[in-house]
């Protein structure tokens, strides 16, 4: 194997000789390596073997790879690249999810610092994933500022008319959401296509004035892979 440099690759070039790519028809030309040792020229197989971390979106670009030559400097074969290589990273697909929270809510619910209303339910649908990924995590951000740190609780959005009311997200194997916490997919099984991420979502009496109203919220969630 030879590493291309600078690209996290190593390069290896085998002689197919006598394989399903080879005919009866095609010309049997010999190359003799040592006495004794002989080997049918045959269709030319290159492959790309990873040798250390590749970064997502490194090129390989186009152009000479290297030569098969005889030690007296004869070529016998040239390797070219004749397009470049972008190495895309392993993924999933993940849209965004709105979750209908409802609007059968009464203010006696949430009339104590830290009580929580029933929780709705949601799943994030994950899908397509490559076949070579073994583990996915899953990562919230809030977009809106953090109330409480332990229990993940975040503020209501601008636009929101309702006072003293915040939303968490809970998680029935890891309890409260921490942002920014990265949590592994339980349900994803290593070279699996899908997985779901099952969470419940809850609004939280926060300090302050508690006011009937709007109460939206949104947060960011980023997926890893490996």
């Amino acid at each position: 194997m030879f590493p291309i440099k600078g690209s996290g690759l190593n390069m290896r070039v085998r002689i197919e000789g006598l394989s399903a790519f080879y005919t009866l028809n095609d010309a049997k030309a010999v190359f003799n390596i040592k006495k004794g040792w002989s080997k049918l020229d045959g269709p030319y197989r290159l492959f790309l073997i990873k040798n250390s971390t590749i970064e997502p979106g490194a090129v390989i670009p186009a152009g000479p790879l290297g030569t098969w030559q005889t030690q007296s400097g004869f070529v016998i074969a040239r390797f070219n690249l004749l397009n470049p290589i972008t190495v895309i990273p392993a993924s999933c697909s993940v849209g965004d999810v709105n979750v209908p929270m409802g609007d059968n809510y009464q203010l006696h619910q949430l009339a104590n610092l830290g009580d929580s209303a029933p929780p709705v339910s949601f799943k994030i649908p994950v899908y397509g994933c490559d076949k070579s990924i073994n583990e996915v995590s899953i990562k919230f951000d809030a977009v809106t500022n953090i109330i409480d740190e332990n229990s993940g609780t975040v503020a209501l959005d601008d636009q929101s008319t309702a006072k003293g009311i915040g939303l968490k997200l809970m998680s029935g194997i890891a309890g409260a959401i921490t942002m920014n916490k990265i949590y592994k997919i339980g349900s994803f099984i290593a070279g699996a296509e899908t997985a779901e991420v099952s969470l419940t979502a809850a609004y939280v009496r926060t300090p302050g004035e508690l006011r009937a109203g709007s109460a939206n919220t949104s947060m960011r969630f980023t997926m890893t892979y490996e």
